[in-house]
């Protein structure tokens, strides 16, 4: 429909202003920056406009606006206000906006420059997404793999703990220090077992990591993978010498914690490549035994008999698998284990019984 005139000549009158760059530039991004002026408590500088378009633009992945920007004073290396404080690039590499990155880096934008909690661009690169390509040009820009975060991430751990093989394999190949730790104790190869990669465990493991390895808290690559009933990880770290006894932080064995969280494929792992069915738990004495007869575990009864669980044994408060299993109301297994126990076992009398001994099934957070 025809415009009328007065509304043509006004158009006519406007558009030389409507047409400029900035205006332009200012309209697109209005929707995202105008709520964030207004919570400002004192008017923004030209500056502090353009700063914060920049990383906006980059967060949204506009590279025209990121250039525009910086061509209007924008400071490259501006940060966002979150207590995290992150620049312009990392907003860019975490969102996956690959031209956006590249007009940062030419533009001269720190490939090393940590964020409030000491995260380079690399390290975030690793931990959004298993995308090698982010990595290559971040490395290619300079970015130094082996920088740790204040809490001792390093990007090889990052990757390895999201299950990212193929950044993970990046890194290797740019000599990613393989035995750094973070501020647990953790190596990368911790962090893959109990993500559940098998294929980042199996990557480290060529490489060289440790899989006896235990961190501050006493945990190990397989009591991890053992607690997430990750069962091909578990059978990986087993084929490259993990200690198939070693006790985990709460001093239970990887068998213990199988059984506790009701992982029958993982216990018969365990047992095929020679975990001690009678190791107790460090402290009260407990055996797996135990802990499937209050849990009411029937496969997992019949398979740590069948490996020669010891039914009277007696744990350090002085009950036994059957009266474990008795005070659950687990019937069946207990008629279970009395047919499996000696006839002295039998007629043993227990002399200290606590009032209370149902233990449940253990979420992995828990054990």
């Amino acid at each position: 429909m025809d415009l009328p005139r007065v509304t043509r000549t006004k158009a006519c009158v406007w558009y030389p202003l409507i047409d400029r760059p900035w205006v332009k530039f200012l309209a697109v991004l209005a929707p995202l920056l105008l709520p964030v002026l207004a919570q400002s408590a004192s008017p923004a500088s030209d500056g502090e406009i353009a700063n914060r378009a920049l990383l906006m633009a980059a967060q949204i992945g506009r590279t025209d606006l990121v250039a525009f920007a910086l061509d209007h004073g924008a400071d490259i290396e501006a940060r966002d206000r979150r207590p995290t404080r992150r620049s312009a690039l990392v907003l860019a590499v975490q969102e996956g906006h690959y031209p956006v990155v590249r007009l940062l880096l030419a533009r001269g934008a720190d490939a090393n420059a940590v964020t409030g909690d000491g995260y380079t661009p690399l390290m975030v690169a690793a931990d959004a997404r298993d995308d090698p390509l982010m990595g290559v040009e971040l490395i290619g820009a300079g970015a130094r793999g082996n920088r740790a975060a204040a809490d001792g991430t390093t990007a090889l751990m990052a990757a390895a703990g999201r299950g990212h093989e193929h950044f993970l394999n990046l890194l290797l190949l740019n000599n990613a220090a393989l035995h750094a730790t973070d501020d647990q104790g953790r190596d990368a190869l911790l962090l893959a077992a109990e993500d559940g990669s098998l294929a980042c465990t199996d990557a480290l493991l060529k490489a060289g990591a440790d899989p006896n390895r235990r961190a501050r808290n006493g945990e190990t690559s397989l009591g991890r993978a053992v607690i997430g009933a990750h069962t091909r990880v578990a059978a990986r770290l087993l084929a490259a010498g993990a200690d198939v006894n070693a006790p985990g932080a709460r001093g239970q064995t990887p068998l213990i914690i199988a059984v506790r969280t009701g992982s029958t494929t993982t216990a018969m792992v365990l047992l095929q490549a020679g975990a001690d069915v009678n190791r107790v738990e460090l402290g009260n004495g407990n055996s797996a035994l135990m802990y499937a007869a209050n849990s009411g575990f029937t496969d997992l009864i019949g398979i740590l008999l069948a490996g020669g669980a010891d039914v009277g044994a007696t744990a350090r408060d002085g009950w036994t698998a059957v009266q474990a299993a008795e005070m659950v109301g687990e019937t069946a297994i207990v008629d279970r284990l009395r047919a499996a126990a000696p006839l002295k076992i039998l007629n043993r009398r227990i002399s200290f019984r606590p009032a209370v001994r149902a233990v449940a099934p253990s979420a992995p957070g828990n054990i």
